[in-house]
């Protein structure tokens, strides 16, 4: 028991003489490793404006995306048409205007008038849609049910809505006039002055803007 004492004290003698060498090794370990942290932030600082001076693309199939979209902006296709003519609204006119032309014609139905009703109803809808969102262009930027139509995304321009406006009025209403009647001619042109000049300034005016 003596001698576990004995070895007990000797050894926490040398544990404590050995301490200032001890703290020695420490600091200077603590020193050395700030010194390496000091110049790796000084290189990462002087290497900072070669690395903004370089164009940030985080690889060549992301430029590619990204550049393809850009290109794709003012490109007329079928989808943005489509939306320009409100294709459901349209699509439901189209219906009505077959269906009763199929009802009054009874015996006497005729293809090529009935094709010329249809094509002439439906062009004289989407240039009333095309217009409509022309007008309200600004507005629909701002409701979440109209924020993705062509005009607003930039998908194609004012110029090029009106375009497709104007040939698709122009086309729809002579197709009523010379294939069908005279009469079913005046009377799309009237429903697209009502929906493009009296329904749609009215939307901010009165909710009975389609009664009136």
């Amino acid at each position: 028991m003596f001698l576990n004492t004995f070895n007990q004290g000797l050894t926490f003698k040398r544990f404590k003489n050995s301490l200032p060498s001890l703290s020695r090794s420490l600091l200077n370990h603590c020193r050395f490793n700030t010194s390496v942290i000091s110049i790796n932030i000084l290189n990462k600082r002087r290497a900072l404006p070669h690395v903004l001076s370089k164009p940030f693309i985080l690889n060549n199939n992301n430029h590619n995306v990204i550049k393809q979209n850009i290109e794709k902006k003012g490109i007329i296709t079928s989808n943005v048409i489509s939306q320009l003519y409100k294709k459901n609204l349209t699509g439901l006119v189209v219906f009505t205007s077959g269906a009763g032309y199929i009802m009054s014609a009874g015996p006497f139905f005729d293809l090529i008038t009935f094709s010329a009703v249809i094509s002439g109803t439906g062009l004289a809808s989407g240039c009333a849609g095309t217009f409509n969102q022309i007008i309200e262009r600004k507005y629909d930027a701002d409701m979440s049910r109209t924020a993705n139509r062509p005009l607003v995304n930039g998908d194609i321009t004012v110029t090029q809505a009106k375009l497709i406006g104007w040939i698709s009025g122009i086309t729809g209403i002579s197709i009523l006039t010379l294939l069908t009647t005279p009469l079913t001619g005046l009377l799309g042109l009237i429903t697209i002055l009502l929906y493009t000049h009296v329904y749609t300034p009215l939307k901010r005016v009165t909710r009975f803007n389609t009664e009136i």
